[in-house]
């Protein structure tokens, strides 16, 4: 059996899309556990009119903690030998359960591709057919960090019993990530799969912008080091080093971005050794990027927050 594990909160628009898509899979032997994180809108009512309607529904009400402690919720209550997990506004391909079990019994974690959706428009974001080794994983899917292939835990199939952590509740940036590279540790094999079997809703006003606090900056810390932990036990693609350390770069970025008005904390992050040592390491691609690493690596902060307004009014205008 595979039990599919969906986080609910506040999402009665799209809940209906992301229920039917999973319940119409091709794939029938299906327990859908709906844990609904505290929500205040209709998003309970419709998952316990599923779960009266279709015996393969779980619905699990807990009071509001975060997609993290729902998952981890989900976790507990499932009973299937493949773990799948999706989110609430995005949707499934209808062959996407058949799909990924196929070669599951000979591989510890499959991995698909996905369509990355932004209003109109649609990006196909493809891993490529491969079969290996864990420690070929980055040398057989390109793109493993910048693509988001390894980050997120929705285009993914795992093996419960290979599951020995939980999504940590008190990471305020790539918990999935953290969850992905802690269970890659204790596998073998791997497979991806050249197909868009998952559709990702963007929200353009991403997660990233709206978290603040000086937890968001040891949460960075966190996803970096464990990012390249991995990198060093289980990749061989220095290409693979340079999008981990790139992602710390994007993170650091959004981070002064949503602290404009907040001094202390962007001369907190700017002037902390740990940042120091990854601009060190970064080799940047551009020559405006390069003038960034100087700025951070001579404490110039001033000069850091006139570049992220610089880049933000050129992203406007291009």
């Amino acid at each position: 059996m595979l039990s599919v594990i969906v986080p609910v909160y506040n999402c009665e628009n799209h809940l209906d899309r992301c229920i039917n898509s999973i319940l119409n899979q091709t794939y029938r032997d299906i327990e859908l556990i709906l844990v609904d994180d505290g929500s205040g809108d209709k998003s309970g009512d419709i998952c316990k009119r599923y779960a009266k309607e279709d015996n393969r529904v779980i619905y699990v009400y807990k009071e509001n903690g975060g997609a993290s402690s729902a998952r981890n919720t989900g976790l507990d209550k499932a009973k299937g030998e493949f773990i799948q997990f999706a989110d609430a506004d995005d949707y499934l391909e209808n062959n996407m359960c058949m799909e990924l079990l196929a070669p599951a019994n000979e591989s510890d974690i499959v991995i698909c591709g996905y369509n990355l959706i932004a209003g109109d428009n649609i990006k196909q974001m493809l891993p490529g057919n491969s079969k290996g080794n864990i420690k070929d994983i980055d040398r057989l899917i390109p793109g493993l960090f910048s693509n988001w292939f390894i980050n997120s835990p929705w285009n993914k199939l795992y093996k419960r019993s290979l599951i020995k952590n939980s999504f940590n509740t008190d990471c305020s940036l790539g918990e999935d990530l953290l969850f992905n590279l802690e269970y890659l540790k204790g596998v073998n094999t791997f497979t991806a799969i050249n197909k868009a079997l998952y559709n990702y809703i963007s929200d353009n006003e991403g997660s990233l912008t709206k978290r603040r606090g000086q937890e968001y900056i040891q949460s960075i810390k966190d996803v970096y080091r464990s990012s390249a932990e991995f990198y060093k036990n289980f990749c061989s693609c220095e290409s693979t080093m340079k999008d981990i350390t790139a992602i710390y770069i994007d993170s650091f970025i959004e981070f002064i971005k949503s602290n404009m008005k907040n001094k202390e904390l962007i001369k907190k992050i700017v002037t902390d050794p740990f940042t120091h040592k990854v601009f060190e390491s970064y080799n940047p691609p551009s020559k405006m990027q390069e003038r960034l690493k100087g700025f951070v690596l001579n404490n110039r902060l001033n000069s850091v927050c006139n570049y992220v307004r610089l880049r933000g009014w050129i992203k406007k205008a291009f």
